[in-house]
């Protein structure tokens, strides 16, 4: 398949997606169905981003919230990042350990339900955590976006965008002004 045709039909990150999925001495078996499961984890990445980003906070906190629980998973999340590319560049587990934080901060969000608020300190956390995704799959190539909470007034953001709904799902997160010098930490 061309590589033009599958621009055409997928997201460029979901083809990245795809290739990073398999081990670079590995062989990569094409199929359709692949690119479209690579496509829909895609999405889940970016919907964990928005559901973070879209969090209303200001609740006020508890001892059961999971502020410290959350904090040590964003620093397991890099430590396994960074132990598989320190293991022959092995990109299907750095990936599976990006899917697998996912999932832990989707359990986190899910418990938040139905009122979908946070305390400022547990929504801080989570959007330290989404920040720390998007800047490791930036390290994979992947341009992973969060939704912008709107400003307090709901006037535009800082580009002077107003978002549909009063989201802005265009905005990078905050373009990850903890990147700093290139580290990782």
């Amino acid at each position: 398949v061309p590589l033009r045709q599958l621009l055409r039909e997928h997201r460029a990150d979901a083809i990245k997606v795809f290739f990073l999925q398999a081990h670079y001495r590995s062989p990569v078996d094409y199929s359709p169905e692949a690119l479209g499961r690579a496509q829909r984890s895609l999405e889940r990445l970016h919907e964990c981003l928005a559901a973070v980003a879209g969090l209303r906070l200001g609740c006020p906190g508890g001892a059961s919230e999971p502020i410290d629980p959350v904090r040590e998973s964003i620093a397991r999340l890099v430590e396994e990042c960074e132990a598989a590319m320190d293991d022959d560049l092995n990109t299907p587990r750095a990936v599976g350990a990006l899917f697998s934080w996912v999932r832990e901060i989707n359990r986190c969000m899910h418990a938040l339900e139905p009122s979908g608020s946070a305390s400022a300190a547990l929504g801080g956390v989570l959007r330290a955590g989404v920040e720390k995704l998007a800047e490791l799959g930036r390290v994979l190539g992947l341009e992973l976006r969060a939704a912008r909470p709107p400003a307090a007034d709901g006037s535009a953001d800082a580009q002077g965008r107003v978002a549909e709904g009063g989201r802005d799902f265009t905005y990078d997160a905050v373009i990850l002004a903890n990147l700093g010098e290139g580290k990782l930490r």
